[in-house]
């Protein structure tokens, strides 16, 4: 909601606006960034579909990784697994290591930031690894095979 109040005197004019923005509440277990509510679970295994699978019936999806805030949280949160993240290029012709012009996110959000693992010039789209986890050990993405 905004407020707008104005208050006048004789010789000068206040005009001050107010933006009051209310921030989801997020259930417990969960972390909250800009709106949005974020929880790493790594207590099993899944594959990449298993994993969406479970967050959607959360209510959620695979997290869209659109920035470095986004991408600290998610890592301050993990376990000492690898997780998957929402990236894919299942259906992408690009093969190119390095080149991740194919990826998308599931959610549908914009592709732009990416945090790939450099010296080992991800993605390198070996062998059908079309999906991207966060890796534990240095938070780094890998393109992975969607079904481990």
């Amino acid at each position: 909601s905004t407020s707008t109040s104005t208050s006048r005197s004789t010789t000068t004019t206040t005009t001050s606006t107010t933006t009051t923005t209310t921030v989801k509440a997020c259930e417990t277990g969960w972390s909250s960034y800009k709106s949005n509510c974020y929880k790493v679970e790594t207590s099993g295994t899944a594959d990449w579909n298993a994993a969406r699978t479970a967050c959607q019936g959360l209510g959620g999806d695979l997290a869209s990784v659109l920035e470095q805030g986004v991408q600290d949280l998610l890592y301050s949160l993990k376990g000492s697994e690898d997780f998957f993240i929402g990236g894919t290029d299942v259906g992408s012709s690009v093969t190119t290591a390095g080149d991740d012009s194919g990826f998308t996110w599931a959610s549908g959000d914009a592709w732009g930031y990416t945090n790939w693992w450099p010296t080992q010039n991800q993605p390198n789209h070996a062998s059908n690894q079309d999906c991207v986890k966060v890796r534990q050990n240095n938070a780094f993405w890998d393109d992975v095979v969607c079904t481990k």
